[in-house]
């Protein structure tokens, strides 16, 4: 009966238990070998009593494997309570737990020992494997809850950094990389500071510690880098809305209304050079202290693509050109009848849009437009001059990489920068065409 109540799970008081039955055997063995030889009857005793001691052994240990799982059980509802509290210290709720796992299981392997036997090496492993089992569970529980608390961490810091992140982008101002890392640098020391504080009660070592800080400060710059991504890929949206502001808007702020005064070649070249500007905040990422030199390289990425905002004419009053960019000599679309190149009012044969066409139909010889033999001569020097800067720039937008520049900072490479530019060129044309059309009417 004791042999199946054992089996069955835990019983109290084993070992007086099997003492006593163990007692009542050995009476029951003196009393028939009374008559025997005194050493044969105790070697006999000895071992009857060591044949019984291994007989009950199996029943022993489960016992004792019925009291750790009890004791492991115990500890994870004590550790489960300890840390449900939100400011409980999780090593304190540890050592609360083990207490009140570990004293049962002492206590309780005491009263299953049969005196007598030389069990202690089975209790001191069953101890041993308990201890095991806490110790993984405690491992496993703080590094979950130490994840828990980075995790949360790293979104607080997301939270805080990206939308002054995206502010930044949005606004695309001059100070716009070394404001960002002023936001990034103070923030992110307040939240390594904060998940110091968090994992404190957690007794973190000192390289674990740093690891997880660094951990948050990467998580967060990734995410930085992915909304900087982000706006670089949408660049033309932010040149098109600098070049609006310009353009459309006046010094107050108001619309600008295009009466015969209004420079527009000049506003669209300003407009063009603040578009230059944003796109070349965005082509090299500087989340970082530019290092030796660098600062050199993005320098001459920028003047590179504020290049891109020059007029291609190197010669010649800006007012002869259209936007900056094309000639309008002999255009006649010039308000109040304007004839300093030689034409009447609404004599558009010269041009078309400011497109010249003079020159593919005209000769040395071709004086319409009031100019002498000679000055074609001249523009034509012009051209030259326009043709290498073109062929200048070509070449720099033609390599695959800025000069100077690590290609892991590159958000745009010279080749994307100048089909960017050019998706925004001919968007904005579009405006000062209409502004053009508006200013200038074709007389009937």
């Amino acid at each position: 009966a004791l042999e199946q109540a054992s089996s069955t799970g835990n019983l109290d008081g084993f070992g007086a238990h099997v003492h006593a039955l163990i007692g009542r055997a050995t009476e029951l063995y003196d009393e028939e070998t009374q008559f025997f030889d005194p050493a044969v009857r105790t070697t006999k005793r000895e071992e009857m009593v060591q044949k019984v001691m291994r007989m009950w052994l199996p029943a022993f240990t489960h016992q004792m494997e019925v009291l750790r799982e009890q004791c492991f059980a115990t500890f994870q509802a004590a550790l489960s309570e300890a840390t449900s509290a939100t400011s409980c210290n999780f090593m304190d709720a540890v050592s609360t737990a083990k207490d009140q796992s570990l004293g049962p299981f002492v206590s309780g392997s005491s009263e299953m020992l049969i005196p007598g036997s030389d069990w202690e090496d089975e209790v001191q492993r069953m101890r041993k494997e308990l201890e095991k089992e806490i110790a993984s569970l405690i491992t496993q529980t703080r590094t979950k809850r130490m994840e828990a608390v980075l995790k949360a961490s790293v979104k607080s810091l997301t939270d805080a950094v990206v939308p002054s992140v995206s502010t930044l982008m949005d606004d695309a101002l001059p100070d716009m990389w070394p404001t960002l890392r002023n936001v990034m640098r103070t923030t992110m020391e307040g939240k390594r500071d904060s998940l110091g504080v968090a994992l404190s009660s957690y007794s973190p070592e000192a390289g674990e510690l740093a690891g997880m800080q660094e951990t948050l400060v990467l998580e967060a710059r990734e995410a930085v880098q992915a909304r900087v991504l982000e706006a670089s890929n949408s660049v033309v949206l932010r040149m098109r809305e600098r070049f609006n502001q310009v353009f459309h808007k006046d010094e107050n702020g108001l619309p600008r209304t295009w009466d015969v005064n209004v420079d527009i070649a000049g506003i669209s070249k300003k407009g063009k050079l603040e578009a230059a500007q944003v796109l070349a905040l965005f082509a090299v990422s500087m989340m970082d202290e530019p290092e030796d030199g660098a600062e050199n390289a993005t320098s001459t990425v920028c003047s590179t693509l504020a290049a891109l905002a020059e007029p291609a004419q190197t010669q010649g009053d800006v007012s002869d050109t259209l936007w900056g960019w094309w000639p309008l000599r002999g255009c006649a679309w010039r308000a109040g009848g304007d004839t300093r190149d030689g034409t009447e009012p609404g004599d558009v044969i010269d041009t078309l849009w400011g497109w010249p066409l003079r020159d593919a139909r005209g000769g040395p010889g071709d004086a319409r437009d009031g100019a002498e033999p000679g000055d074609v001569s001249r523009e034509s020097s012009g051209d030259s001059a326009t043709l290498g800067r073109s062929l200048s720039l070509g070449s720099q937008f033609a390599m695959a990489t800025w000069p100077g520049v690590d290609e892991s900072v590159t958000l745009l490479s010279p080749a994307r920068c100048r089909e960017l530019w050019r998706s925004f060129d001919s968007e904005v044309m579009v405006y000062i065409t209409q502004a053009v059309a508006a200013q200038v009417k074709p007389s009937l």
